[in-house]
């Protein structure tokens, strides 16, 4: 689960929209080095990889590499492809050094469907390669899953408020994309301020839906 549009209230959800899940190699190892998620978005984009170690790990797919369709990871996918960072010390640093590099960067989205990461991690590649500006990149990276999400949301239509949670709207740069292209579909976007948007929020989720399951047995 993760990377994903639901519809829902406190009674039950329906999953609209999510990114197409992906393997992580190695478990949590993929987590603290997004080399491998790299590598796995390449191949699936049908590009090649340049990490010595994933001939390696790739033999070990079918034994520990569970999925994920996670966005956190594509982040960090497009973080190793961009050289910005192959190991981390700590939660989100690949994301967040992204989004350092796309500092204020103007950059218009990749033509981009919301689920498709391996097509975004294409677009990133090819464009590496053609010298384009890493930090241009990172924005229009950040501006396409943006631009992807709120299409996404116009595509569902109904409700007409919108919701964004989850760690990856920790980031600021992507938080305030994506407000302002569903704002401009007319959406009406709630986003945190008192309640974390990671995990540190859950509890908080679940004592609701309890109390709202609760209230209404």
């Amino acid at each position: 689960w993760g990377g994903e549009i639901l519809r829902c209230d406190l009674a039950g959800f329906e999953r609209l929209a999510h990114l197409e899940p992906v393997p992580l190699p190695g478990g949590e190892a993929a987590i603290r080095e997004p080399w491998r998620m790299a590598a796995v978005y390449l191949e699936r984009a049908d590009r090649p990889v340049p990490f010595e170690r994933w001939p390696l790990v790739r033999k070990a797919l079918n034994v520990n590499a569970p999925l994920s369709s996670g966005m956190g990871r594509l982040f960090d996918a497009v973080a190793a492809v961009l050289g910005v960072r192959d190991e981390t010390s700590y939660e989100g640093q690949a994301a967040i050094e992204l989004e350092q590099l796309a500092s204020d960067r103007r950059a218009d989205p990749y033509p981009w469907r919301f689920g498709d990461g391996a097509a975004l991690v294409r677009a990133v590649h090819d464009d590496l390669a053609a010298g384009r500006a890493r930090e241009e990149i990172a924005a229009a990276f950040h501006e396409s899953v943006a631009a992807g999400a709120a299409e996404a949301c116009a595509a569902a239509g109904e409700p007409r408020t919108v919701v964004l949670s989850g760690g990856t709207f920790q980031n600021v740069r992507l938080l305030a994309a994506t407000t302002t292209r569903l704002e401009a579909h007319g959406f009406r976007v709630l986003s945190h301020r008192l309640v974390p948007p990671n995990d540190g929020g859950l509890s908080f989720g679940q004592a609701a839906v309890a109390a709202a399951r609760t209230s209404a047995a």
